[in-house]
C-alpha cells in the first residue's frame, strides 16, 4: 500500500465498493487492514509471510489443495490463519470451518479474534456480513444467511458440525493449530491419540473428503508428532504428495540467518539452540531429532556365534503383548534370553503384529522351541493379550512363573519407560547384550535400530522385553552372589 495505513483504511471506509473490490482480491491487503484495525499496530510481513498467505490464497482461487505448514513458535500462523478465516467469507459467504488445536482456550482466543474481525465497522459496511445473535458464542458462531465456523479442542466434540461444503467452489477448511502442547512431547500415548484423532474423527469431519483441505499449522514437537506422521504418509506413498503443500521455516536459514533477524536475532538462536539442542531442533528448526539420553548404544550389543537353547545354564522368556487388535503401530514380541558363565544372550525372538485369535497359536510353538531343562518361565504383563496367556500357557504344560511373581516382576510398571530404562543401566557397566547370530538379518537391525532409538523412536515393543530380560538376570545373578 503506497497511503500510509490510516489514510488507506480512512480511503476504504469511503469507497466500500472499491475496497471491497481490493480486499476480496487480496488476502495480503486485507491482513494489513484488519490487523490494524483489531490490534493498533502494523503487521509486520517476512517472506515466509508471503508465501504462506499466497499458498493459501491459491486453494481458493485455485486447485484446492491440504496444507502443512511448520513454523517456529509466535510467527504469525495463527494471525494469518485468523485473518484468512475471515476473509474467505468475503469470497463465499457459506463456508462452514472447523478449527480445532490442543486446548479449549486457545481455540476459543482464535475464534474471538475472528469474531472481533468480523465485527469491525468497516467489514460490516464493506462485506455487509454479520454474526447471527443465535449462534454468538465463542465454540460456534454462524453469519447470518450465511456459513458458521466450530471452534473446538482437539479433544472436544465436533458431532453434528462439518467443514466445507458440496460442490467445487471452496466452500471452507478444516484447521488444525498445534495440536498438541510441547511439554507433552515425549509422551507417546498422547501424540498417538492426536494422530487417532486426526484419522478417525477429524478428516470424517469434512462435507466434502475430496475437496475439502486440510489446513495443518504447527511448531514440531516431536519426530513422530502429528506433522511427522503427515510426513511419513506422503512419503510412503499413503497420501497423494500432489494433494500437499509442505510450507517449512527453519528458523536458522541455509546461509546461517535468521528467519526473522529482528524478533530473533540469529545470536539468540544460536544461545537457544545450545542451551537446548532437542527442542530448538524441533520447534525452531522444524527437524525433530532423537534425544540423547545416554541409555543403549552399539557398543552395549554384540553379535556372537549361535549357542544351542541346551548349552545355556538356564533361560526365560519375556514377552511384551499388543492392548488391543487394530492397534496399528504394536506389535506383540517374545524374547528368549539365555544365561551362560554369567553372560546374558539374546537367543530367539518372535516379533509380529498378532490379533488375539491368533496369538496363541502363535506363542505356543516359539515358547515350545525355547524350552529346555533349565528353563525359568515366560514373563508376560497381565495386560491385554497377556492376561489370557497367563492363564492359558499354564494349562498347556509350559512352565509359567507364579501368580505372586508374575505380580512382583511387573510392579514396576508404575514408572514410565525411561525410569525402567534407568533402573537397567548399571547392567552395562561390565557387560554386554549377546545377540546370537542366527536370528534373522532383518530383525537383529530392528533390535539394535529400536534400542539405539530408545525412548524417541516410532516403537519400543523390543526395548519393553528387553529391559524385562536384563531386569530378570540382574535380580537373579544378585541373589545368587550373595546367597549363603
Amino acid at each position: 500500500m503506497k497511503r500510509d495505513i490510516k489514510e488507506t483504511i480512512q480511503y476504504l471506509m469511503q469507497e466500500p465498493i472499491k475496497a471491497k473490490q481490493l480486499l476480496s482480491a487480496s488476502l495480503l491487503h486485507f491482513i494489513l487492514v484488519f490487523h490494524y484495525l483489531t490490534t493498533g499496530s502494523e503487521f509486520t510481513v517476512k517472506d515466509f509471510h508471503r508465501n504462506l498467505i499466497q499458498t493459501l490464497k491459491s486453494i481458493v482461487f485455485t486447485k484446492q489443495k491440504n496444507i502443512l505448514v511448520q513454523m517456529p513458535p509466535r510467527a504469525g500462523k495463527s494471525e494469518i490463519i485468523n485473518y484468512f478465516v475471515c476473509w474467505t467469507y468475503t469470497i463465499n459467504p457459506f463456508c462452514n470451518n472447523i478449527i480445532t488445536c490442543y486446548s479449549d482456550e486457545l481455540v476459543g482466543k482464535f475464534s474471538k479474534k475472528m469474531k472481533a474481525i468480523i465485527d469491525t465497522e468497516l467489514y460490516q459496511k464493506v462485506f455487509n456480513l454479520k454474526i447471527s445473535n443465535d449462534t454468538h458464542s465463542v465454540g460456534l458462531w454462524k453469519l447470518l444467511n450465511g456459513g458458521e465456523t466450530r471452534a473446538v479442542s482437539i479433544n472436544g466434540s465436533a458431532t453434528g458440525f462439518g467443514a466445507g461444503i458440496s460442490g467445487q467452489e471452496y466452500g471452507g477448511a478444516l484447521f488444525i493449530d498445534d495440536p498438541q502442547k510441547p511439554q507433552e512431547a515425549r509422551s507417546e500415548i498422547i501424540r498417538q491419540k492426536v494422530i487417532d484423532t486426526f484419522n478417525q474423527t477429524l478428516k470424517t469431519r469434512r462435507n466434502n473428503l475430496g475437496e475439502t483441505p486440510i489446513i495443518l499449522t504447527m511448531q514440531r514437537v516431536h519426530k513422530y508428532d502429528l506433522a511427522g506422521y503427515i510426513e511419513e504418509q506422503i512419503n510412503t506413498g499413503n497420501y497423494d504428495k500432489d494433494k500437499w503443500v509442505n510450507i517449512k521455516v527453519p528458523a536458522i536459514q541455509e546461509d546461517g540467518t535468521s528467519f526473522w533477524q529482528e524478533k530473533y536475532p540469529i545470536e539468540t538462536l544460536e544461545e537457544m539452540r545450545k542451551s537446548d539442542i532437542y527442542t530448538f531442533n524441533a520447534q525452531y528448526m522444524q527437524n525433530p531429532t532423537s534425544e540423547s539420553r545416554n541409555f543403549f548404544d552399539t557398543s552395549m550389543i554384540e553379535e556372537t556365534t549361535t549357542k544351542n537353547i541346551d548349552d545355556f545354564d538356564y533361560t526365560y522368556i519375556t514377552a511384551d503383548t499388543a492392548y488391543k487388535d487394530g492397534q496399528d503401530n504394536d506389535y506383540t514380541v517374545f524374547t528368549c534370553f539365555g544365561v551362560l558363565d554369567k553372560k546374558l544372550y539374546l537367543v530367539d525372538m518372535l516379533r509380529d503384529k498378532i490379533q488375539a485369535k491368533d496369538i496363541e497359536g502363535r506363542a505356543i510353538p516359539f515358547i515350545r522351541k525355547n524350552t529346555t531343562y533349565g528353563f525359568e518361565g515366560c514373563f508376560i504383563e497381565p495386560k491385554g493379550h497377556g492376561i489370557y496367556l497367563n492363564q492359558v500357557l499354564s494349562d498347556k504344560n509350559i512352565v509359567m512363573p507364579r501368580e505372586r511373581d508374575v505380580t512382583e516382576f511387573f510392579k514396576d510398571r508404575r514408572l514410565d519407560k525411561v525410569q525402567r530404562a534407568n533402573a537397567i543401566m548399571p547392567f552395562f557397566t561390565n557387560n554386554k547384550l549377546y545377540l546370537n547370530d542366527n536370528i534373522a538379518k532383518h530383525l537383529k537391525n530392528e533390535i539394535v535400530d529400536e534400542c539405539i532409538n530408545f525412548p524417541d523412536g516410532l516403537h519400543d515393543d523390543i526395548v519393553d522385553t528387553v529391559i524385562d530380560g536384563i531386569k530378570y538376570f540382574m535380580d537373579k545373578e544378585i541373589i545368587n552372589e550373595y546367597a549363603w
